[in-house]
């Protein structure tokens, strides 16, 4: 649709058409389903969401049909119906993913997130979609295994003042060496936190004053932190600022301090409620970004988290039996995406792709930037240590927490 879909206009039939044959061609070659973006929060450079973002029912569903014609898979949607909603229809939504699920027996996905303004909302969403449907589809809510959240720090896209017009002069000018030296000047510190910031719009209020839901990213990340060790609390139980303290954190470890915020999924400072959506048989475990936003997320350790923080470390509330989260990240995962075939579990005659574990020593440290991207652009990295091997089709790529040099992985196709 070129431009004509860039405007958000209404497909023509023609295009609908033309539309499916692409997604049909991409079943066909090996691509485990199809996505659409329905989130605010995906836009473009400009500002302007990501085309697809307002596509209508009948839009989606032909997309779904083409899945389904070529073979089937799973239609996943990024979705903000669970942090308030798409124009608020909630229902709809809903609607046509049991209807593409109920008419042409597809795995429907879509991204469930407990929001801040509703923190009880994903209980009536849950309901709605996990209610069994006709035929063999189903429609499945994904869940994060720990609060969807963003990393502040000078090396990242967003911290509360990278909008003040101070610190937009020395990033204009300096490199990251030189931000930090002038950062810590005493002077340059009052300069901007007497400052007003630039951001607009709710999201980014809170990105600059929202201390109470920011938690320092300590040496031992903490993904279920205490009221009482967010930045606000910090600040008043030492009779600070939270911005002076929020900018001390910054600029600790030579400027690559990081600030934890949790953006869904910590509502009310505990993940109970993910506990229980984790559990639930209308929901599996997923949603957390491994690769993409590399510069303000890193949820690549999420699966070290699963075992260290849920089956062994966690006292705000219930545990997790290792066997069932172990049985989330491999057979369910496998089994969602139509590779049980030949992984998710051990078996013989299966793919060998195995982590040996040191249960005891399973740990996570703290995130870094790493410059390492073509032109030298920066990614958060964050190490695990614990696996005393890893086996990709048996055979070892990582050992003793170090990397062997051996890459036996190769593109995963699905159904063909």
């Amino acid at each position: 649709m070129g431009e004509r879909g860039a405007r958000n206009e209404e497909p023509t039939p023609d295009d609908l058409v033309e539309m499916a044959k692409i997604v049909q061609e991409g079943i066909e070659a090996g691509a485990l389903g199809f996505t659409s973006s329905r989130t605010m929060l995906h836009r473009a450079l400009d500002g302007e969401p990501v085309p697809g973002t307002f596509a209508g029912a009948d839009e989606l569903i032909a997309m779904g049909k083409a899945v389904a014609e070529a073979g089937g898979g799973v239609v996943e949607v990024a979705s903000d119906i669970g942090l308030g909603g798409l124009e608020g229809n909630f229902g709809s939504d809903i609607d046509w993913m049991r209807e593409l699920a109920s008419e042409y027996g597809l795995t429907v996905t879509y991204a469930l997130n407990q929001s801040d303004n509703h923190p009880q909302q994903w209980r009536d969403l849950l309901e709605l979609s996990s209610a069994p449907v006709e035929g063999d589809g189903k429609v499945i809510a994904q869940v994060a295994g720990r609060p969807a959240g963003l990393l502040f720090g000078l090396e990242t896209s967003l911290h509360p003042f990278k909008m003040h017009p101070t610190y937009l002069e020395l990033t204009a000018t300096c490199a990251h060496s030189e931000i930090v030296k002038e950062l810590s000047k005493e002077s340059v510190k009052q300069q901007i936190l007497s400052e007003t910031t630039g951001y607009t719009g709710r999201f980014n209020h809170d990105v600059a004053h929202g201390f109470h839901k920011m938690y320092p990213l300590l040496g031992n990340p903490d993904y279920e932190p205490n009221p009482e060790d967010s930045i606000a609390a910090r600040a008043e139980k030492e009779n600070r600022d939270p911005y002076e303290y929020a900018y001390d954190v910054l600029l600790a470890n030579d400027g690559r301090g990081l600030i934890f915020f949790p953006l869904a999924d910590f509502a009310e400072h505990t993940l109970d409620p993910t506990y229980e959506r984790l559990n639930h048989h209308g929901a599996f475990w997923s949603l957390s970004d491994g690769g993409a936003h590399c510069r303000l997320i890193c949820d690549a350790s999420t699966s070290t988290f699963m075992l260290s923080h849920w089956t062994r470390d966690r006292t705000n509330g219930p545990k997790m039996k290792i066997e069932d989260a172990v049985k989330l990240m491999t057979h369910d995962t496998a089994e969602i995406y139509g590779l049980l075939g030949d992984r998710g579990t051990l078996e013989v005659g299966k793919r060998a792709d195995i982590n040996v574990i040191d249960y005891d020593n399973l740990s996570i440290s703290a995130p870094e930037m790493a410059y390492d991207l073509p032109t030298g652009a920066p990614r958060l990295l964050q190490e695990a240590s614990g696996y005393k091997a890893t086996l990709v089709a048996g055979e070892i790529v990582r050992q003793d927490d170090e990397f062997t040099g051996a890459r036996p992985g190769r593109l995963i196709r699905g159904r063909r």
